[in-house]
């Protein structure tokens, strides 16, 4: 029998994405709408919950600290588009796919 860790370990590897599998040609998977719908998370959370990242690793990746990042995400809808395709590329995403 597994441990808890070990369940919670082995569900990332079947369960969360990783890079390769995130789809081309603008297409959010429906695990990434059912996060966002589901815990009322704006879509880069919900991509960055998806892919398995911290929000740590993500703002490590944009050289910014983390209260910047999270403020970046959490106003999303009000950010600029410059902001939100660097937000993309930081996530491996295309601008479409974050809406």
């Amino acid at each position: 029998m597994l441990t808890q860790k070990a369940q919670i370990q082995l569900g990332r590897l079947v369960r969360g994405a990783r890079p390769g599998d995130i789809p081309r040609g603008g297409v959010i998977p429906k695990e990434v709408h059912y996060l966002a719908v589901r815990h009322g998370w704006s879509l880069p959370r919900a991509w960055r919950e998806y892919l398995w990242l911290s929000k740590a690793e993500v703002a490590k990746r944009a050289k910014i600290n983390v209260d910047t990042y999270h403020a970046l995400e959490s106003n999303f809808a009000s950010v600029s588009k410059e902001i939100k395709i660097f937000i993309a590329s930081l996530l491996g995403l295309s601008a479409e796919q974050l809406g």
